[in-house]
């Protein structure tokens, strides 16, 4: 009778943590090691641009409502610009222009009411009924500018203009060999629009057109 061979015990290896300690990631257990252990870490790819960029309109003092409908409005107003840097990594901001989509002549409008804007110091300006028109500094420094992931930028551009304007911000940057351009509005339009104070007299809104804007926009039910 063959004597068949003991079966060895299978080793085990057991790992444990104590106290606040933590694991982040991929974790290797293993036994006994002969030879080197290389353990490789994917590198998350680059963005295709570095940037994160938000932009918001600020309004300007009144609200109206074009003559004979619902539809509210606030003329001129300044545009906030923040950009951010995705990384440690500088990225230069050589320029912004404004770029114009449209232009066309202001409309009838009726005073709706008023409100209170808030605008800050520093800043650029732009006459957008120039060809093309440019940025100009409002009292402070002029492009480029550096950003980073610490060390963001706000800007705010305030346009003038006696036409009603279709229009949007681009801006080009560049970081480490890489460059691009990036087009800038608020949300998610690729636009925004910029509208002149009347020029002629301005009435106040009539019960009809208050009417017509409550049921355009319930927002206004509790305010008007």
């Amino acid at each position: 009778m063959t004597k068949q061979p003991e079966e060895q015990p299978q080793s085990r290896v057991s790992n444990e943590l104590s106290g606040q300690a933590q694991v982040h990631g991929p974790v290797i257990q293993v036994g006994t090691i002969h030879g080197d252990v290389h353990a490789y870490a994917e590198t998350a790819p680059e963005p295709e641009v570095p940037l994160v960029v938000t932009c918001t309109r600020i309004g300007k003092g009144h609200i109206f409502v074009y003559a004979g409908t619902g539809i509210t409005w606030s003329p001129g107003g300044a545009v906030k610009i923040l950009v951010e840097g995705l990384s440690a990594q500088a990225v230069v901001i050589h320029a912004m222009r404004p770029v114009i989509v449209r232009r066309s002549e202001p409309r009838p409008a009726a005073l709706l009411m008023l409100i209170l804007g808030i605008l800050e110091t520093r800043g650029f300006v732009t006459n957008l009924d120039a060809s093309p028109p440019v940025l100009q500094p409002d009292g402070g420094p002029d492009f480029p500018f550096t950003v980073s992931n610490s060390d963001p930028e706000l800007f705010e551009i305030t346009p003038t203009s006696t036409f009603e304007v279709e229009w949007r911000i681009e801006l080009d940057w560049s970081s480490a060999g890489r460059s691009g351009t990036i087009t800038i509005a608020p949300g998610d339009a690729d636009r925004m629009t910029y509208r002149p104070e009347p020029l002629t007299a301005v009435r106040d809104a009539t019960r009809e057109e208050i009417a017509m804007v409550k049921e355009r926009e319930p927002a206004w039910r509790t305010i008007l």
